[in-house]
């Protein structure tokens, strides 16, 4: 009785660790996308000199796992069919407006948008069914579905190293720009675009 016990506790514990690893990894995932989707597009305005992001943060920390990984994907990847210039907003200040985006293969960002997007349908499978449904006395249940947790482990923390890799990027880039930006180089250029835009439209 008492071997029967343990070996029972034992497959029901080493699900329940990892049903809590994968949930987890997915809040990782979660936090990764809300805190990088307001820097996809940033405008910084002269005198003032600080970057401001396009998309509000407040909106960000509202929206589910799949929206933000709607609104990532479709930011994040380059397409030449999208005109960037029409996605700026009218300004009446020195503004500088930045896009980070990734110029990638078709196919590629095809394959990175089903495989993440799996991943939001599989979180949401898990929390509202498969949890709910697994009975954690049976063995071959508890396996079966500790089996499917580990390879979906692989493919979340895959998609975190992924992210991961690109928020490096990325801050790297705008760190690079925030130097730019202080310097006198940067002011001059902005101020002699802004002599030429009055030169234009008084000729007009």
């Amino acid at each position: 009785m008492q071997g029967d016990y343990s070996k029972r506790t034992s497959f029901r514990d080493e699900l329940l660790r990892r049903i809590g690893r994968n949930v987890v990894n997915f809040q990782f995932l979660e936090s990764i996308l809300r805190d990088m989707i307001p820097t996809l597009s940033l405008q910084t305005t002269y005198p003032s000199k600080h970057a401001q992001s396009v998309k509000t943060k407040q909106k960000a920390k509202k929206d589910t796992l799949g929206i933000l990984a709607g609104t990532f994907l479709d930011g994040v990847f380059y397409s030449s069919n999208v005109d960037v210039a029409e996605s700026i907003e009218e300004v009446h200040e020195i503004t500088l407006t930045s896009k980070f985006q990734i110029d990638a293969d078709t196919e590629k960002i095809a394959e990175r948008k089903k495989g993440l997007l799996r991943l939001v349908v599989e979180r949401n499978k898990l929390i509202h069914r498969e949890v709910l449904k697994v009975d954690l006395n049976s063995e071959e249940q508890c396996q079966c579905l500790s089996e499917k947790l580990d390879e979906q482990n692989d493919r979340i923390r895959e998609n975190l190293i992924f992210l991961n890799n690109i928020r490096k990027a990325q801050r790297e880039i705008y760190s690079e720009l925030s130097r730019y930006i202080q310097t006198d180089e940067f002011v001059t250029a902005f101020l002699s675009a802004k002599q030429s835009d009055t030169n234009d439209k008084e000729h007009q």
